[in-house]
Parts: structure tokens; C-alpha cells; sequence
């Protein structure tokens, strides 16, 4: 049969100084999700203090709303890095997303260390290892998973991001414009 979607957003950002604002806004409606309209909006922020040391968050929330019923899924995060030479840096993230109506808290923290291969070989490569916990609690029942990473990632681009693609640090810092997506990548 014949399935419709919609999907609208708009972002921006503000760039001075070493700092970058921005702001997302995005709706959309599918006949997948049987009448369900999804509204998601935040706030992002990056500060690059030197070539070494970056720190960023953002704030998010998604309204699903059907029939007079809605619910909102928040999230917020920071992380940064440090650069401790050419070679070997540290990044480190924390993530936590609510859940209105169902009294669920996610929290995901990340910490690992990366070293860039661009020095010793011809193409630019990072590999990396990040230790991941995530916390659930639902209603006072909690539980929790571990997660060893190990990724590489290659950048491109002048301003290639030193921070691995597959970290915590990252969804925090790159965030999808919808809270759901982003809890997901954040955890795994």
C-alpha cells in the first residue's frame, strides 16, 4: 500500500570567538508511526579553548503527541577532550534522558583515550578505546550495561573532529536532532 511521510526542520549556528551556539527545530509525521506527530527541538554548544581542549553540551526534547496524549523525551549532555600531543588524546561524555511519562532516567557516561596515526603514516586515522556505562531506572528498578569500544575513525576535512565518531563524547557533542536517536548512539 501506499505509505506517506513528512518531515520538516531547520537548524542554524552562531560561530565566534572559539564558541559556536546553535539551535535545531524539526516536525514530522508518518503514516508508519499511526498518527503519531514527533516535534523535536534543542540547543548546542561548543567551546574550543585552545588547538587541545574542546567542551561542548546540548539540551533536546522530543514531543510525541497522538490523540490529546503527549509525551516528552529530554536530554542533556556535555563532554569534552584534551589533546596531550600530536599523537594521544582523552575524551570523556555524559548523557541523561528522561522520560516524562513513563518516570525513566538513561544516564550514559563515556571515558577513553584515542591515538591519531597521521604523523606516523600516510593517511589520517584514529584509533581509539572508551569505557561506556549506561544507567536505566525505571521507577526505581534500575539496571546497567558496560560497554568496551574500540573504533577507528578517519577524518576528513580541516576541521575533522579528533573526537572518535563511535563515543559517547561524540553524540554529545554531534547530536542527531532527535532526542530518541541521540540517547541511542550515546549508548551504544
Amino acid at each position: 500500500g501506499d505509505v506517506s511521510a513528512r518531515s520538516y526542520g531547520l537548524s542554524a549556528s552562531y560561530e565566534t570567538a572559539g564558541m559556536e551556539f546553535g539551535g535545531y527545530y524539526g516536525d514530522k509525521s508518518s503514516d508508519l508511526l499511526s498518527g503519531i506527530d514527533a516535534e523535536d527541538y534543542g540547543l548546542t554548544f561548543r567551546y574550543n579553548a585552545s588547538e587541545q581542549f574542546l567542551l561542548g553540551g546540548n539540551i533536546g526534547r522530543t514531543n510525541l503527541s497522538s490523540g490529546g496524549t503527549s509525551v516528552d523525551l529530554d536530554m542533556i549532555g556535555v563532554a569534552g577532550s584534551y589533546a596531550f600531543s600530536e599523537q594521544w588524546g582523552a575524551f570523556a561524555g555524559i548523557s541523561r534522558t528522561s522520560v516524562d511519562l513513563a518516570d525513566l532516567d538513561i544516564t550514559t557516561m563515556g571515558l577513553g583515550v584515542s591515538y591519531d596515526f597521521s604523523a606516523a603514516t600516510s593517511f589520517g586515522g584514529i584509533a581509539s578505546l572508551e569505557l561506556a556505562r549506561t544507567e536505566a531506572d525505571l521507577g526505581g528498578g534500575d539496571g546497567s550495561i558496560d560497554t568496551i569500544r574500540l573504533g577507528f575513525t578517519i577524518p576528513f576535512g580541516a576541521n575533522a573532529s579528533k573526537v572518535p565518531l563511535n563515543s559517547v563524547a561524540d553524540s554529545i557533542l554531534n547530536p542527531s536532532h532527535a532526542v530518541l536517536s541521540s540517547t541511542v548512539l550515546s549508548a551504544f
